[in-house]
């Protein structure tokens, strides 16, 4: 009587698999769409106008920093980054942080933010930063 196959131990890169929403680690996850850099107007939960954001949207796979961020408002700065959380053909689901030292006026909170695609060419952005006044945007891709 022959032995079963033998198979590669769990640790072996040949024993991969999937990660969920499809992706195995390394494997490029986000959309070519979402590639380039975003600029919109900044509105809190009570649609106060509050400055511009700037999102660069780079590849890579979850749990990479994909998204930089800037936010402009009045006399104030904020830098952040966002890691890849999921990704489908509409939405980035991501983890953002402060990129570097929280400047005066910025939360430093980490929150949840999502880009969605809009089918007129926009791209919404929405965070649930509190201190932030859960801020959102619709934004235009520059640059081309």
């Amino acid at each position: 009587m022959r032995s079963p196959p033998r198979r590669p131990p769990r640790s072996s890169s040949s024993w991969q698999t999937p990660s969920p929403g499809g992706s195995r680690p390394g494997e490029p996850a986000v959309p070519k769409s979402f590639l380039g850099t975003w600029t919109g107007t900044v509105v809190t939960r009570h649609n106060i106008p509050n400055g511009t954001i700037t999102s660069t949207i780079a590849p890579g796979a979850k749990g990479e920093y994909v998204v930089h961020t800037s936010y402009d408002f009045l006399i104030a700065r904020c830098a952040a980054k966002a890691k890849l959380v999921s990704a489908t053909a509409t939405t980035l689901t991501l983890r953002e942080r402060t990129d570097g030292k929280p400047g005066p006026g910025c939360t430093g909170a980490e929150a949840a933010v999502t880009y969605t695609l809009g089918k007129d060419g926009t791209l919404s952005f929405a965070s649930d930063d509190e201190a932030g006044g859960r801020p959102r945007a619709t934004m235009k891709k520059t640059g081309g």
